[in-house]
């Protein structure tokens, strides 16, 4: 009888798709993802896009930087699209705020056309003065993201104000730390 074993690359695939699982599930709870094999600082924001995108839907970044376009194109075998009309956005702290008022949120008939958007933070922390309410979460769960401005905070509630349309956000860091904030977890910043 033969054993069947995953390449490198499909083993990790599945373990940052089971990270991610979880992370939605649980939203705000911190989790790690493997580092993909190139890219350096976007390590692990590719790794969660290898584990997304693939042939069937279409993915953009901003800003679109050539080398990792490439990497996603011949990862996944998905296409380009403008933001307006793509599945999944890679992004960083800059960009965000756009992205978030330019992604798809879906329809009432097919929300789950909402995008994913992926920004690829500095760092993410457990405590901090972000406070997540919502499904997954027992009370209240606390995080610090650096780069996640109070306006793209404010454009993220509004957005995902009308379930259940809207935005899921999955922030990831370079040491493949990152956090999952789905469409119905609200938001506040405390001042403590």
């Amino acid at each position: 009888m033969s054993t069947i074993t995953l390449t490198p690359r499909a083993a990790r695939e599945q373990q940052t798709f089971r990270v991610l699982l979880n992370a939605m599930a649980r939203p705000g709870s911190i989790d790690t993802v493997p580092l993909h094999d190139s890219g350096a600082e976007y390590a692990a924001a590719l790794s969660v896009m290898e584990a997304l995108v693939d042939h069937e839907v279409t993915f953009a970044l901003l800003p679109e930087r050539p080398e990792l376009v490439d990497a996603v194109l011949r990862q996944t075998g998905s296409r380009l699209e403008a933001l307006e009309q793509a599945g999944y956005v890679l992004c960083q702290p800059d960009t965000l705020s756009r992205v978030l008022d330019g992604a798809m949120e879906g329809s009432l008939e097919y929300p789950d056309h909402g995008a994913t958007v992926i920004c690829r933070v500095e760092s993410i922390r457990e405590g901090g003065k972000l406070a997540l309410r919502g499904p997954g979460i027992e009370f209240v769960t606390r995080v610090s993201i650096d780069g996640f401005s109070d306006e793209a905070m404010r454009l993220l509630a509004e957005r995902n104000s009308h379930p259940p349309l809207g935005l899921d956000l999955i922030f990831v860091a370079p040491d493949g730390r990152l956090v999952c904030l789905g469409r119905y977890t609200r938001i506040t910043k405390e001042n403590n």
